[in-house]
């Protein structure tokens, strides 16, 4: 089993000892590898192997701050990856070990390696995809999850660079791309959200109240999204701009609590979206406190946080080089979260510059400039 963080090793790793830092997740990571390869003989033992080692992953990531926390952050991506592949080895230890050995031949003539191989497609994974994509060159997300059994999958905030990569990945889990989603017109980079949807025969899909010369299914609050047992609630919380939502999303297979919830650039790890972009920063800043305090924050303590942005991003100020956090994590050290309004929208008025290929971006991404 995986073992719990020393305080001599989280003392070490919090004063930037780089090495010590890297024996420390080395360690998770071999831990997978020893507990997931012992116990993994089914997609859904693999799967609870998987959970655990997240869990522990990021009650480690919790402890760091600093330069550090970009390294862990890094490292995080590695253990996701290693995990996903025990899956795939424990549904292939499944298959060779039900009723076929290696080297006998089954009734197509093929031997049992090879039927092993046939099993394992045939049988689909029936737990909840979930795959992340960092660009830590522009601290942004994108993110890829939907239903195992139903095989249909959503992509959030796709990138243009990484169009056929989201399509090759769910092709590879037997899931087909229904929904594309874009939490809100992005001004940092290019969406890929309408070439991925066009190329993938999926919907693209904003808020209703996105102003945009492009075709696209209009979200609302409160609306429910279904994948199988991969449940999306959409939230409309405007601030850093009208049209941003957030998504809850609940896998049915775990229970009906939700999981976890994208928050786009309304709330990050340590900060929260900008209101400048579209102008009119104090009012927008007045109603990003009401999205955040009134819809967000009420949401289950437990709750995973995976915003669009951290370090890197113009998007926000003092954003944490963690990509992912949990709601009682941000009330208790996010600062801007304990500010009254009036401090919380004076804060928020206090910015760096926009980027300066802003206002270009932005009418790429409305599709008003090819």
């Amino acid at each position: 089993m995986i073992q719990p963080l020393t305080d001599e090793d989280l003392h070490a790793a919090q004063a930037g000892d780089v090495a010590a830092l890297s024996r420390l997740i080395q360690a998770h990571q071999n831990g997978v590898y020893r507990y997931g390869l012992r116990v993994c003989r089914t997609t859904e033992d693999a799967e609870d192997a998987l959970q655990e080692t997240l869990w522990a992953a990021t009650r480690a990531l919790r402890h760091f701050r600093g330069a550090a926390s970009s390294i862990v952050s890094w490292m995080f991506t590695i253990i996701r990856r290693e995990c996903y592949r025990l899956i795939e080895r424990g549904s292939e230890r499944a298959a060779c070990t039900d009723g076929i050995d290696k080297g006998s031949k089954d009734r197509t003539g093929c031997d049992g390696l090879a039927s092993a191989r046939v099993a394992r497609r045939q049988r689909r994974i029936t737990s909840m995809i979930f795959r992340p994509y960092y660009y830590f060159e522009t601290g942004c997300a994108a993110y890829l999850f939907g239903c195992g059994s139903l095989g249909k999958c959503v992509v959030v905030d796709a990138h243009e660079e990484d169009v056929d990569a989201y399509i090759a990945f769910a092709a590879s889990k037997e899931m087909r791309i229904t929904q594309v989603i874009d939490t809100h017109i992005h001004a940092d980079h290019r969406s890929g959200g309408p070439a991925l949807a066009k190329k993938a025969g999926a919907v693209y899909c904003l808020h209703a109240s996105a102003d945009v010369d492009l075709t696209f299914e209009a979200l609302s609050d409160q609306q429910e999204i279904e994948l199988g047992n991969t449940r999306i609630k959409v939230l409309h919380t405007p601030g850093h701009t009208r049209e941003s939502i957030s998504l809850i999303v609940t896998d049915l297979r775990r229970g009906t609590d939700p999981w976890f919830v994208l928050t786009g650039d309304t709330l990050f790890v340590g900060a929260v979206g900008r209101p400048d972009l579209p102008g009119r920063a104090r009012e927008n800043a007045s109603e990003l406190y009401d999205s955040i305090h009134s819809k967000l924050l009420t949401l289950p303590d437990e709750l995973e946080l995976y915003p669009a942005h951290f370090s890197g991003s113009a998007c926000g100020a003092g954003m944490s080089g963690k990509p992912s956090s949990s709601i009682a994590f941000e009330k208790r050290w996010n600062p801007l979260l304990k500010k009254t309004r009036q401090e919380f929208v004076d804060a928020l008025c206090d910015v760096p510059p926009k980027p300066t290929a802003m206002e270009q971006v932005l009418r790429i991404n409305q599709g008003r400039d090819r």
